[in-house]
């Protein structure tokens, strides 16, 4: 077998014995105890690979809507107003996404008042299109201020349609908590609870070059699966 690279003596993610990598037009080729091969070599010295990180939360919006539906005070309510009725885009969104075949992100609930909340409705919309494990949400910081039974009863329907909630602590601080002078709110939604409700956790990036962040996922969904498209470029 013709490789580009050799990444030697490196370990994998089960902590076994170290192995060799071979890379191959960039991607994995092979990996074995050994691999005798000329390509050039790069000696992991025991040190574990890691998987190629995933971005979960892309602002396509600022980039290809801004001309079709402006939004000039750029606040939230201004974005709902620019794309009419929330729940009835929700539904267009998502006959988009089957008509396409694509997986949905959503970036809503990104406030902290508790009369109106979307992400209810895109976890009842998921389920009805039948794309459970195909959804993102990020933000969510209403969950942050419901109240317990409330808080419950949407985080166990977010578990049913098998939503991700992308969770993003540095940003979504600084947003909720600037028009606040005292009783500063924490406003970030809580990741804790949805692991404690069956959620798993993972690491995330906000944006393509912001803060940390975490992904809230089902616990059927391991890292391994979770990150297995970025693992092989697809």
């Amino acid at each position: 077998m013709t490789l580009d690279l050799v990444i030697r003596k490196a370990r994998l993610s089960d902590g076994a014995a170290p192995v060799d990598i071979g890379v191959r037009d960039s991607r994995i080729a092979a990996n074995a105890a050994q691999i005798a091969s000329e390509a050039p070599m790069l000696d992991a010295e025991g040190g574990r690979i890691l998987r190629g990180f995933a971005d979960s939360h892309l602002h396509l919006d600022k980039a290809c809507l801004l001309d079709r539906a402006a939004n000039p005070d750029g606040t939230l309510g201004g974005a709902i107003a620019a794309v009419s009725a929330a729940n009835g885009h929700i539904a267009r969104v998502f006959a988009m996404a089957q008509g396409f075949g694509v997986d949905l992100d959503f970036h809503l609930d990104f406030d902290l008042d508790t009369r109106w909340r979307h992400l209810d409705e895109v976890a009842r919309q998921t389920i009805a299109h039948g794309m459970q494990g195909r959804v993102t949400i990020g933000h969510g910081t209403k969950l942050s201020m419901l109240p317990p039974e409330a808080r419950q009863e949407t985080v166990a329907l977010m578990r049913d349609a098998d939503i991700a909630l992308t969770v993003l602590p540095a940003t979504d601080l600084f947003m909720t908590d600037r028009d606040h002078d005292h009783a500063v709110p924490r406003g970030v939604a809580p990741s804790h609870l949805c692991q404690a409700a069956g959620l798993g956790d993972e690491s995330r990036a906000h944006d393509l070059r912001g803060t940390a962040a975490g992904l809230c996922r089902p616990a059927s969904a391991t890292p391994h699966a979770a990150f297995a498209q970025a693992d092989t470029g697809r």
